[in-house]
């Protein structure tokens, strides 16, 4: 596996620009070993939505789409789908998503938002935080149907939104974090862990699959 500062010194070579200034965004991609310790943790990032993501958390980047995919193939040597890394929520997520009288429906924001318990100017900040938990099915049309449209309603769903948005939402009084909560357990009845999603799923070899070996470079 690279470090992310090898997979920064490869992407500044391929867009022109420095280790220093990428290597954040790289180091975002593999966060995700600070909550799950096998290679299953890159299913939270290392997927089809990751340079969407990283889009919105890395504005300032130039090509942070490009760079994020760059990241997963150099690991991979493909780009997951969430359906690939995660065939189907586990039983009580998925039980949970179907009792819901909001999550299976089709515009989740216009059942979910109106219940908000926060203040009316904070309603921009909770339909971005929103927009942003529900990316898996802007990528992919056909995750729109499925629960697996939920993949980020688990608790690194609010730290995601707080890296995203700042601490505060844009009402200036209500945190982020706060808010992203609320978003994922109102609905569910609870806020799942990211091992709750994975702890079922194998480990398979392809999950451990790197193609191209990164190696230290020196740029003038």
């Amino acid at each position: 596996m690279a470090h992310p500062y090898h997979h920064a010194l490869s992407s500044a070579r391929s867009f022109n620009s420095t280790w220093e200034k990428h290597f954040p965004l790289h180091s975002f991609l593999d966060s995700s070993k600070r909550i799950f310790a096998d290679p299953r943790h890159r299913a939270l990032f290392h997927n089809t939505c990751a340079g969407e993501i990283c889009a919105h958390l890395f504005p300032k980047i130039p090509h942070a789409r490009e760079i994020a995919c760059q990241h997963i193939e150099e690991d991979m040597g493909q780009i997951p789908t969430i359906k690939d890394w995660l065939p189907q929520l586990p039983e009580k997520i998925r039980e949970s998503f179907l009792r819901s009288p909001i999550l299976h429906q089709k515009n989740i924001e216009e059942r979910l938002l109106p219940l908000s318990p926060f203040p009316q100017n904070a309603q921009p900040g909770l339909k971005a935080c929103l927009s942003l938990l529900l990316i898996p099915e802007k990528i992919d049309t056909e995750m729109a149907n499925s629960s697996l449209r939920i993949f980020y309603f688990t608790a690194a769903g609010p730290f995601l939104c707080e890296n995203a948005f700042g601490p505060i939402l844009s009402d200036g009084y209500t945190p982020t974090r706060y808010a992203a909560e609320w978003l994922i357990r109102h609905p569910l009845g609870f806020i799942p862990s990211f091992q709750d999603l994975m702890s079922e799923i194998p480990t398979e070899d392809w999950m451990f699959q790197k193609t191209q070996k990164l190696t230290p470079i020196t740029l003038a």
